[in-house]
Order: C-alpha cells, then sequence, then structure tokens
C-alpha cells in the first residue's frame, strides 16, 4: 500500500494523537490541526489524500472546514471523513421493582 498523507483536525489533543499514532504506525505521513480554521491555513501549503475531520470544534467546524475545501480546485475530490466521536449520553435505567411480598 503506498503511503499517504492525512491530515487530522480535532480540537481534542488526545483524539487527535490516538488517530495519528494509529495511522503512522500504518506507515502513513499525517498533519494534525485543531480546528478548520488552522486546517485550511496547514492546507494552503500542503495537498493531503485524506482528510479526517472532528464535526464540533470551536472556531470552524468539521462540516464548514470539508465545504470550504471542495470550494478549492486542489481539494475538491479529496475524501474528507467527518465524523462526530462523541456518544450521547444513555439515559439511567431504573432499577428493577423489588419483589412482591418485600
Amino acid at each position: 500500500m503506498p503511503i499517504k498523507t492525512i491530515i487530522t483536525v480535532d480540537d481534542a489533543a488526545t483524539m487527535r494523537k490516538m488517530i495519528s499514532f494509529t495511522l503512522k504506525g500504518a506507515g502513513h505521513d499525517v498533519i494534525e490541526a485543531g480546528d478548520g480554521v488552522e486546517a485550511l491555513k496547514t492546507l494552503q501549503m500542503r495537498q493531503v489524500d485524506l482528510v479526517l475531520t472532528d464535526v464540533n470544534m470551536p472556531n470552524m467546524d468539521g462540516i464548514t472546514l470539508t465545504r470550504s475545501l471542495r470550494a478549492l480546485p486542489q481539494f475538491a475530490h479529496t475524501p474528507c471523513s467527518p465524523r462526530n466521536p462523541r456518544r450521547k449520553r444513555r439515559r439511567k435505567e431504573k432499577p428493577p421493582a423489588p419483589p412482591a411480598g418485600l
């Protein structure tokens, strides 16, 4: 498999580091950015093969970043994968009722 250059965009440094570690372990070049604004600035200087972006970020969210990249000819066909890793909280289930007669 050829080496790909991938940018991971996430305001959570821990998430960026985890994704970067995994992709570098698979032999890819990885660039990191903390939000969409930083990613756009970085991508003005470098071409990438894949954009992995969080959806919810300050300054510029992942959807706006993806739309902004699609408007640039050099990124019009670059795969972008917006993701939202934050799970909704589960409602706590009610404890079972005690057995009858207690």
